[in-house]
């Protein structure tokens, strides 16, 4: 299941159709083996994506997507179980769909399935973890397709 909330700053952004990212989350959510488990996300604008930035991370810029996952890494996944919290900045999100030739939707699903793989305990600093990251976030990305590659490797952090 998947908690949507959409901040009142971006509902009505052009290309964001809110029932659609509720799909294509779910559909991540069982890509990624823990469709019996629950995630919320924001969509929000960047300046409350840079107070959360500033907040967690001590970096007051906006970036794309943060996650603030609920269980240890690779904690045992049991349904009913809440992973965290996914919050993506939309314009954010559409600067970098704009930038890399495709559509917020499409650029929607990278941030997802990067923002699903942290709360599955995944992480990119160090060369292994990155290749698994990467690993996961195509896993979960398998059901669109030819969809733009991970964020871990589109970061060019893995190959």
């Amino acid at each position: 299941m998947i908690e949507l909330a959409t901040d009142e700053a971006v509902q009505e952004w052009p290309g964001l159709d809110e029932d659609a990212v509720q799909t294509d989350a779910g559909t991540l959510l069982r890509a990624s083996g823990a469709g019996a488990c629950t995630w919320s996300l924001r969509l929000v604008d960047d300046a409350a994506i840079a107070s959360l930035n500033a907040a967690w991370r001590g970096k007051p810029d906006p970036t794309d997507v943060l996650s603030f996952p609920m269980l240890a890494p690779f904690e045992p996944l049991v349904a009913g179980m809440e992973l965290g919290d996914v919050v993506i900045s939309v314009p954010t999100a559409q600067r970098q769909a704009d930038e890399h030739g495709h559509a917020l939707r499409d650029e929607l699903r990278v941030l997802l399935a990067h923002g699903l793989a942290h709360l599955l305990g995944h992480d990119h600093h160090e060369a292994d973890e990155a290749a698994a990251m990467a690993a996961c976030e195509a896993q979960i990305l398998a059901p669109f397709g030819v969809s733009p590659a991970g964020l871990v490797v589109r970061a060019g952090v893995v190959g």
